[in-house]
């Protein structure tokens, strides 16, 4: 539904993990994974902005954490 030349183009969801490993002896491995979705809309025709928000989580040699994440782009890629 439009409102005033406003709406929702498209909505995409992912979900990624990636390792890597060190010869760092504090930590040699690393491993995350997460999510992330993805919401384009369209402006006045012609413009338009993507809203984004995911978590990841990720693990280390005696550690780990969660990150959260929200942006917001302005124009087009």
């Amino acid at each position: 539904p439009e409102l005033l030349g406003h709406y929702i183009k498209n909505i995409n969801f992912s979900v990624f993990s990636q390792g890597l490993i060190t010869s760092f002896p504090t930590a040699n491995k690393w491993i995350n994974a997460g999510a992330q979705l993805n919401i384009m809309f369209s402006h006045w025709y012609n413009l338009e902005s993507t809203l984004s928000a995911g978590v990841a989580k990720a693990w280390w040699k005696g550690g780990n954490d969660w990150e959260w994440f929200v942006s917001y782009k302005i124009l087009r890629d």
